[in-house]
């Protein structure tokens, strides 16, 4: 019975916060719809988008619209990935820190 917590020790446990430490940008799930708008909010990505989608119109078109979207293409995958990178590093910060028992 003495190391049952009552009732206001309960709810006093519920009223405070965590410690844990969450620095992470994105979620599994939130990963690539943030990232994907974090790509298009960068200029020159939206302006290779806009050329692509130009070129595959015959008024406008000079080259294969192909050739404007995938160089974009595969410079915004490598944006993906390397903030992909740098999430995973603060997450497994994150998991080292949170693990570390405080005296």
């Amino acid at each position: 019975m003495l190391n049952k917590p009552n009732a206001h020790q309960a709810a006093k446990a519920k009223a405070f916060g965590t410690n844990k430490i969450c620095t992470t940008k994105y979620s599994i799930i939130s990963f690539l719809p943030l990232a994907l708008m974090n790509q298009l909010t960068k200029a020159i990505n939206v302006f290779f988008i806009l050329n692509g989608v130009m070129q595959s119109m015959p008024a406008f078109s000079t080259n294969s619209p192909l050739a404007s979207l995938i160089p974009v293409a595969w410079v915004m995958m490598l944006g993906m990935l390397f903030e992909l990178i740098a999430d995973l590093k603060r997450w497994r910060q994150d998991r080292k820190a949170n693990k570390h028992m405080v005296k």
